[in-house]
């Protein structure tokens, strides 16, 4: 009798058990329709905007980029972007997609614009080996907040925005509103306000805004990205009465202008560097590399460099012979290095095919008391061919490894030049100079 009650009882509860297991239901919903909806929802939001997207990214090592996208149904994105002119006017279309894993995805899956900002190939765009600019092309949904999507790159965690266009941000991106601004900003580096107690310049080669701190030589350095009006500071500039994070070019009266506590602020625009160079130049710095390009400079700023490219150019000949000694040297690149080293690469160029070849030296920095600097050799690269001693003469044993440097603006005569221009001034002789774009 015993037996046959445990019996009945413990039936009784293996059958309560399956009961009370078919009645859970989970109280959230299922976790994978809920994802899937997130997304369906992600893409409506990202399809249905009728002028497309401005996007902003703000890279690791290149400061801010551009974009106007336009996401289609069959997973087509077509882009435009402020990296050159070429993309600026061009439209590239790739593919995309929303994915969940952990989080909320957009990623753009076939090479595009944005793929250039993180090609670890610097022949592609530049930026550093094996990283390009620390950019991103798969992004992590942060936030949605009005017309505003926030993200994070999966990678290199960079910020990513997008705000909904206008029908007048199409217009722009479409009529080079967006590439002429830049243009100008380009050729008007410097800025400060009357009083002088707000002075920045614009860095369009690394893409920040250095704005004077409190003190001669200290600056404060924000990333910005261009718009069809300025420029947009990645965070807002904080000094005094000044709360900003846009900055306006005014073509009317050719200058910029902000708007802080309500009120606009007229600048006055300065073709005379405001900022003394020596601070900035250094590995980690604002400039860590000065590049002589005769494409893009003017070979004749500096007589006692003309002579030295023309000499290197004589002793290659003299040394190596048709047709090799008739190879171009036409560029230099000088690079600070965390070790406290100095990497100069020359390139030579085949005038015929273009073929290019690169000779590298190395050489110790010392920074003396005076801020001046020496360079002592170390080593060259094993490309003999093109670094013969007898060749590179004129730049190593006879200048580099021989004289002492300060470093100093050079003054870019060219009018129409984008670039400014960064040199190592030979301390008793102001005519004989290395130079290049401090990048």
């Amino acid at each position: 009798m015993k037996r046959f009650s445990l019996y009945n009882i413990l039936v009784f509860l293996a059958l309560a058990i399956t009961s009370c297991q078919k009645e859970l239901k989970p109280v959230l919903g299922d976790p994978d329709e809920r994802l899937n909806a997130v997304l369906t929802a992600y893409k409506e939001q990202l399809v249905s905007a009728e002028h497309g997207w401005n996007g902003h990214i703000f890279t690791k090592f290149g400061g801010g980029y551009s974009f106007h996208f336009v996401f289609h149904e069959d997973g087509r994105v077509e882009m435009v972007g402020d990296l050159n002119e070429e993309t600026v006017t061009e439209v590239n279309e790739s593919t995309w997609r929303l994915k969940s894993s952990q989080q909320s995805l957009l990623i753009f899956d076939t090479y595009s614009y944005l793929h250039l900002l993180a090609d670890p190939n610097r022949n592609v765009f530049d930026g550093q080996p094996g990283q390009g600019y620390g950019s991103d092309y798969e992004f992590a949904f942060v936030e949605s907040a009005g017309d505003t999507l926030r993200f994070q790159g999966k990678l290199n965690k960079i910020d990513f925005y997008m705000v909904k266009a206008t029908q007048q941000d199409v217009q722009d991106w479409q009529s080079g509103q967006v590439l002429e601004v830049a243009t100008k900003i380009k050729r008007n580096r410097f800025a400060a306000s009357v009083a002088g107690d707000l002075k920045f310049m614009v860095n369009t080669e690394k893409k920040t805004v250095l704005f004077a701190g409190a003190q001669n030589g200290q600056f404060v350095s924000i990333p910005y990205t261009y718009n069809n009006r300025g420029i947009s500071l990645k965070t807002p500039f904080h000094k005094g009465t000044y709360t900003f994070s846009e900055i306006y070019w005014d073509d009317n009266i050719e200058t910029y202008f902000v708007q802080s506590d309500g009120q606009r602020i007229n600048l006055v625009v300065s073709q005379t560097p405001l900022f003394p160079l020596v601070p900035m130049v250094g590995y980690g710095k604002e400039f860590a590399t000065i590049e002589f390009n005769g494409d893009q400079l003017d070979p004749r700023l500096s007589p006692g460099l003309n002579d030295r490219w023309d000499q290197a150019k004589e002793n290659n000949l003299l040394y190596m012979g048709p047709p090799i000694g008739r190879i171009l040297l036409d560029y230099a690149v000088m690079r600070f290095l965390a070790s406290g080293e100095v990497s100069i690469h020359f390139r030579y160029k085949h005038p015929v095919d273009g073929t290019l070849f690169t000779v590298g030296i190395w050489y110790r920095l010392q920074v003396n008391s005076n801020g001046t600097l020496q360079f002592t050799y170390l080593r060259r690269d094993n490309n003999t061919l093109f670094n013969d001693e007898r060749i590179m003469k004129p730049f190593t044993a006879d200048f580099f490894a021989a004289k002492t440097f300060r470093v100093d603006w050079v003054e870019n005569p060219d009018p129409n030049s984008l670039h400014l221009v960064a040199g190592l001034y030979v301390v008793d002789d102001a005519a004989d100079f290395f130079y290049g774009i401090p990048r």
